[in-house]
């Protein structure tokens, strides 16, 4: 969750969210972004390097798919997990 969170805090920052799409068809766009903005990437027990060219790959490219086993939804905080997933690919 701390990874796709961070990734939408990261989108943000680089002005490539499509908030014409987002003020269209979705709303809270406010509240998922000071949630992503509140995560530590040290949660993620991952390289700072390997996550910015993370970052940097997705925000570069036009088509992305974004893959998950269903023991991300089964878990306590699976919505919040599966959200995080969701808010990274409108």
């Amino acid at each position: 969750m701390a990874l796709f969170n961070g990734l939408l805090a990261a989108l943000q920052r680089r002005g490539v969210v499509a908030t014409d799409f987002v003020a269209r068809h979705t709303s809270g766009l406010e509240a998922a972004l000071a949630s992503a903005q509140a995560s530590d990437l040290a949660d993620c027990d991952l390289p700072s390097a390997d996550i910015a060219t993370f970052f940097d790959w997705f925000a570069r490219t036009e088509k992305s798919v974004t893959l998950y086993s269903q023991g991300v939804n089964q878990s306590s905080a699976g919505a919040d997990k599966v959200n995080a997933l969701i808010n990274c690919i409108c």
